[in-house]
């Protein structure tokens, strides 16, 4: 299980994640960067992961749903852009 926190270091080496079956993509939805940020981070994990490698778009912070910046159908279409 990595933890990467966004830290854009861990993304320089792409055989950590070679091998992956799952990835969890988690975004703020109450800081769109966040959010925007993860087409980003897609972009370079799919190229290192297996094709059959499962990937879940999580929004967290959700209990701050009046500061929310990223509505849930805006986090539903990317999921499905994934697949």
């Amino acid at each position: 299980f990595w933890d990467t926190g966004g830290t854009k270091d861990w993304f320089q080496s792409s055989a950590l994640f070679r091998g992956t079956d799952l990835c969890l993509l988690v975004y703020d939805i109450t800081q769109k960067k966040t959010f925007l940020d993860l087409k980003k981070y897609w972009s370079l994990l799919s190229c290192s992961m297996e094709s059959q490698a499962t990937c879940l778009v999580i929004g967290n912070k959700i209990d701050q749903a009046k500061s929310r910046m990223v509505s849930m159908q805006q986090g539903q279409e990317f999921a499905i852009q994934l697949n």
